[in-house]
């Protein structure tokens, strides 16, 4: 899968091109080395904005990013224009709408607009500018290429009370799609089911305008899928564990046995669900995240797996258990989409209401403990997401856990042994790793010093470089390179809270089980 590097700091806009960007092979990640960006002039002539804007930004791209003459980034401005505020053939508020926005809330518009004589009509456009590679460049004859798109409206006669949707977290009550109804709707577009909002969508046609034309140059295709699988069916090679069921049933509780004993590195399915959503929402959000999750599957079943299979191809020679998927549909996906070694097994795990409430509750003690009530609302919603499918699916791999830990541990062990046999371990510290060594990768390093601390308590970022000083002294790592770390982009390594409006972290189920297979190799090393 290509890599297209969307240089943003706005995270909608982000989730808004990935979306639009679902059909083809292609990742769009967002910016993520420090001083890349650009400066956005405050001008009012668009080729002159585009201008200064790509010139600043391809001079830090040259800076910052390492190969850079062979990368392909974009950036992206909405403008707006009200004809009957704007003057003579000028755009109001053109590409001055965020500022604008800040500037003035919907009752001085309404006044603006009626003083004007009412002509309620607005024009949203989006001016895409993918900057080329050299060798692309050298081809086409020009730096950059701009594609362009607009949708016609009016601004609502009445504001509307907006709630942001979930996984379009661009159709929210913070942008102008608050105020704008897109000609034959009735409703903003931030208001729309997403069927309808998708054929509105301003930014659609130059985004994917902008895919085609990479696609004919060759640089990405459409998303297409094998007939079949390549896995190998190895009986030599321990299986890829996808243990999925209901909460607390003891899945994390066999993975980190896995992980124990026979040194399987555990991927949480929540840890990589958490990027996403905080991708889309930051890390205050009022979106509950079991809502976006449940949303979010039935929109795209690769959400969380897509990454996944990211770091799969990144560590190849390591067995893997995989928890917490809860959906056929990402089942499914994981299969299309798998390409490595091991063999893979899926295990339901399965235990009682009554059972799976009491460790709910052990589990949370330190919080306000989860009622009755909630729980069984929190699993009925995971039915909805399909778990009743797989366990239908995979009866045969049915794993009770209504007992003590050593009886589970038994069990899954009668059932499963010979798969697992102790060349896991072979596999691990027998292989040349895909893990950069130790001293080169600063997010090693981090991983290892929350490790060798106190996992229960969590961390600012100068904390986390004062942690790195007393476990790695000949180490030294500046720690605005840790905040900048954290600044670029979200990871499925970190428990993330806010307190005081910084955000603290810790390390979440697949960061201690990377943490502890780094933690073995650096012993071996």
């Amino acid at each position: 899968m290509n890599e297209i590097v969307f240089v943003t700091s706005n995270n909608e806009k982000l989730a808004n091109v990935r979306y639009l960007s679902r059909n083809y092979d292609v990742f769009i990640a967002k910016q993520k080395y420090y001083g890349v960006g650009y400066k956005e002039p405050r001008v009012c002539d668009r080729q002159e904005l585009f201008d200064k804007s790509i010139q600043d930004a391809r001079d830090r791209w040259q800076k910052y990013v390492s190969g850079a003459e062979e990368k392909i980034f974009f950036i992206e401005d909405t403008s707006v224009n009200i004809p009957a505020l704007a003057k003579g053939d000028k755009e109001f508020p053109g590409l001055e709408i965020k500022y604008w926005m800040k500037e003035n809330d919907f009752y001085s518009i309404d006044q603006q607009l009626k003083n004007a004589g009412n002509n309620r009509k607005a024009i949203v456009r989006s001016d895409v500018a993918l900057v080329f590679s050299s060798s692309l460049e050298k081809r086409i004859g020009k730096p950059y290429e701009i594609f362009t798109s607009q949708v016609e409206g009016k601004i609502v006669d009445e504001e509307i009370n907006i709630k942001t949707q979930p996984y379009y977290c661009w159709l929210n009550d913070k942008t102008f799609n608050k105020w704008f109804v897109p000609d034959t709707c009735q409703m903003p577009l931030s208001a729309l089911p997403i069927e309808v909002a998708d054929k509105y969508d301003f930014r659609k046609g130059s985004i994917l305008n902008m895919l085609t034309f990479l696609e004919q140059q060759g640089i990405i295709k459409k998303k297409s899928y094998r007939s079949s699988p390549n896995i190998q069916l190895s009986f030599f090679l321990p299986p890829v564990f996808i243990i999925t069921g209901p909460t607390c049933a003891g899945k994390t509780t066999i993975a980190e046995y896995l992980l124990k004993e026979f040194n399987y590195y555990h991927l949480e399915a929540s840890d990589f669900m958490y990027v996403r959503y905080r991708e889309h929402h930051g890390t205050n959000s009022l979106i509950k995240i079991a809502d976006f999750a449940e949303r979010a599957l039935l929109i795209d079943p690769g959400v969380v797996v897509d990454q996944i299979n990211r770091i799969l191809k990144q560590n190849t020679g390591i067995p893997k258990v995989i928890t917490g998927l809860r959906s056929p549909n990402e089942i499914e996906e994981f299969i299309k989409k798998y390409d490595n070694e091991f063999p893979i097994e899926v295990i339901y795990i399965d235990a009682s209401f009554e059972n799976r409430y009491i460790r709910n509750r052990i589990r949370n003690r330190d919080q306000e403990a989860i009622s009755r009530e909630d729980f069984k609302l929190l699993d009925d919603q995971q039915q909805r997401m399909g778990l009743s499918s797989i366990l239908s699916t995979y009866n045969g791999n049915v794993v009770e856990n209504n007992s003590s830990k050593r009886d589970y541990y038994k069990t899954f062990l009668d059932k499963y042994r010979d798969k697992i046999s102790k060349r896991s371990d072979k596999a691990i510290l027998g292989r040349k790793l895909d893990l950069l060594s130790l001293g080169k990768n600063l997010e090693d390093i981090i991983i290892l010093s929350l490790y060798r601390s106190d996992n229960k308590i969590y961390y600012t970022t100068t904390q986390i470089s004062h942690l790195i000083e007393n476990h790695f002294s000949t180490i030294v790592k500046n720690k605005n390179n840790i905040s900048r770390y954290f600044n670029q982009n979200y990871y499925p390594y970190y428990d993330i809270i806010k307190e005081k409006g910084k955000n603290l972290y810790r390390l979440s189920q697949t960061g201690l089980s990377r943490a502890r297979l780094l933690d073995i190799i650096e012993k071996k090393n």
